[in-house]
C-alpha cells in the first residue's frame, strides 16, 4: 500500500493551485472563462437583479407618496435592468458561433442600462435619491455618491471586463 507523505501532498497541492490560478492557453482556447469574462458575467448578473434589490422598498415601489404612474415607470426600469442583464448573461454564457459579437453584446446590453441611469438626471425635475432620502445616500465630505456615480463605476467595470476578455 502506498503512503502519502507531506512532500507528495504539497507537490500535488501546488500543481493544482497553479492550474486553478493560471489557466493554460489550451484551457482558454477550450472556452474556459478568464477573469475578464467572469467580471462581465458578474456585472450582467448584478444588472439583472439590481432593480429588484434597490427599488422594491419604501423609497421606491412601496413609497406611499408615489403615484401609480410613477410606480409604473419604476417597474419599467426594473424590468429593463432584468432583461438587459439576462440578455447579457445569455450572450456571455451561451454557445455562439460568433464569439466576438457575443462578447460585445454581453458587455453592451448591461452597459445600456447603466448608461440610462447616468443620463436620467439630465431630464427636467429628475433627481436621485438624495433629493428625497438624503440620509440613505452615502457621502464623501459634502458630496453625495449618487446613482449616477455608482452607474459610472459599473460602466468602468464592464469596460475593464470587456477589454480583458477580448484579449484572450
Amino acid at each position: 500500500m502506498y503512503k502519502l507523505n507531506k512532500a507528495d501532498i504539497m507537490e500535488n497541492f501546488n500543481k493544482s493551485t497553479l492550474r486553478i490560478a493560471q489557466p493554460s492557453q489550451k484551457s482558454a482556447a477550450k472556452g474556459h472563462k478568464g477573469w475578464g469574462d467572469n467580471l462581465l458575467i458578474a456585472m450582467a448578473g448584478a444588472t439583472a437583479i439590481s432593480g429588484f434589490v434597490m427599488d422594491m422598498n419604501k423609497t421606491h415601489m412601496f413609497n406611499p407618496k408615489w403615484t401609480p404612474h410613477s410606480k409604473f415607470h419604476n417597474a419599467i426600469s426594473i424590468m429593463n435592468g432584468a432583461i438587459l442583464g439576462a440578455a447579457g448573461l445569455y450572450f456571455l454564457l451561451g454557445k455562439h458561433k460568433d464569439k466576438k459579437t457575443a462578447l460585445k453584446l454581453g458587455a453592451a446590453l448591461p452597459g445600456m442600462f447603466w448608461s440610462s441611469l447616468i443620463a436620467a438626471p439630465l431630464f427636467p425635475g429628475a433627481k436621485g435619491m438624495e433629493a428625497e432620502f438624503p440620509n440613505k445616500v452615502p457621502k464623501i465630505g459634502n458630496t453625495y455618491i449618487t446613482e449616477s456615480a455608482s452607474a459610472s463605476l459599473n460602466l468602468v467595470l464592464i469596460a475593464i471586463g470587456y477589454l480583458k476578455a477580448r484579449r484572450k
